[in-house]
């Protein structure tokens, strides 16, 4: 199948010509090797968290957030170019614009481009298309450049059968101005098509920030509850979950995931027990244990983690996402891998909430205090994104 592309004559160096007419490439899609378009690179140095120190280059490890960054370390260890990209244990996938060093124990390892160079536009096209590998690998099947390099993606070429690079840009261009529309359309969806706050919103943020708000210690067990959730039938994880949503598997399943809401399957809503409006609490992972998530639409359990509900009804995003921050506060720095968050230890911790002149537990302050700062984070994506496309178009003009 043939591929389409703008074209403009007389395009400048450095720049990505404008559309104006259509036309396409006769190479259309082709399936190459990854380890025909990169080298792969392994650290040096077990980098570990007392390395990090805030100042040096960005270190990576295995992570679904923040690009896999960890922190800055001026530690001595091997320093791994710009424009390249990094690939973790269980196939995430990043593209790294800065010079960065690796830790060793994650089994995170650098792609480097053999015959063409990344720019920032072609290596996110990369990243996109390496993206499948997140779903062949796991904890039980760690990633690694043995495993990757004889697979392909498949990219569009030129008539003679190069990789064309001037398409991979121009599509990437479309994107951006389909997330600006679809962002756009979400934010309005959703009631944030106006961030600004609220004077009560405002004074909210002020108090909280500041801590003078009045507060008072309660035992979690006080205020929630561990549902008995299950499967109705015997498992069978090839059959049984997905690690993409579809209108099949549906269902939000928690485990011992780090990032991406804690989520990492779906499961058929008929084969699991679930609630909504609960918390999920990861209580055995190598590096998620004591990772805390809201969880407001209908969720079931898988393995390594649970969902507890508030005895107090009724109960709303927002306070959801209240209580999941204050619990993550009280014991993630207490558990780890080889001291599990489990219920039995969990509920007897002891979480600050704010409270009312009388004692009781201000739920309109949090409340107020969320959404302003759903707006807060809205208001700065929206300027972030605003910037970055700016500076997109800019160059593509």
């Amino acid at each position: 199948m043939a591929c389409e592309r703008n074209h403009q004559a007389g395009g400048r160096l450095g720049k990505i010509d404008s559309p104006r007419t259509m036309s396409t490439c006769e190479g259309g899609y082709k399936p190459f090797k990854i380890g025909e378009l990169f080298d792969a690179a392994n650290g040096n140095t077990d980098i570990q968290k007392n390395h990090i120190d805030g100042v040096g280059e960005y270190v990576i490890s295995s992570g679904t957030t923040n690009n896999g960054i960890i922190g800055k370390s001026s530690v001595d260890a091997k320093i791994f170019n710009a424009n390249t990209v990094t690939v973790d244990m269980f196939g995430n996938v990043y593209f790294h614009p800065y010079c960065y060093k690796m830790v060793t124990h994650a089994r995170v390892f650098s792609l480097s481009a053999k015959d063409f160079e990344l720019n920032e536009t072609i290596g996110l096209y990369f990243v996109s298309t390496l993206s499948y590998l997140k779903n062949l690998f796991s904890y039980n099947n760690m990633c690694s450049w043995e495993k990757v390099k004889d697979l392909s993606v498949f990219l569009p070429t030129t008539a003679t059968g190069d990789i064309d690079f001037a398409f991979i840009e121009e599509r990437v261009r479309e994107l951006e101005e389909e997330r600006v529309r679809e962002l756009e359309a979400y934010l309005k969806a959703a009631g944030f098509e106006d961030c600004t706050s609220t004077a009560a919103e405002r004074e909210a943020l002020s108090n909280l920030s500041g801590g003078v708000i009045r507060s008072k210690e309660y035992r979690i067990q006080e205020l929630f509850e561990k549902p008995v959730l299950g499967i109705r039938k015997k498992f069978n994880k090839k059959e049984d979950v997905s690690t993409t949503r579809t209108a099949v598997y549906n269902l939000p399943l928690v485990n011992a995931k780090h990032g991406n809401n804690g989520i990492m399957y779906y499961g058929k809503e008929c084969d699991f027990d679930s609630v909504s409006m609960s918390i999920d609490i990861v209580g055995d992972g190598a590096i998620s244990t004591g990772d805390v998530y809201p969880q407001p639409d209908k969720t079931g359990v898988l393995y390594n983690a649970y969902l507890i509900r508030p005895k107090q009804e009724p109960v709303n995003e927002p306070l959801i996402v209240y209580f999941a921050v204050a619990i993550q506060k009280a014991i993630k720095h207490k558990y780890g891998y080889d001291n599990k968050a489990t219920w039995e230890k969990v509920q007897r911790e002891s979480i600050s909430l704010p409270i009312t002149a009388d004692g009781a537990i201000d739920y309109a302050f949090m409340e107020t205090a969320i959404r302003a700062m759903e707006k807060q984070c809205v208001a700065r994506l929206k300027a972030a994104f605003a910037r970055e496309h700016e500076a997109y178009m800019q160059v593509i003009s």
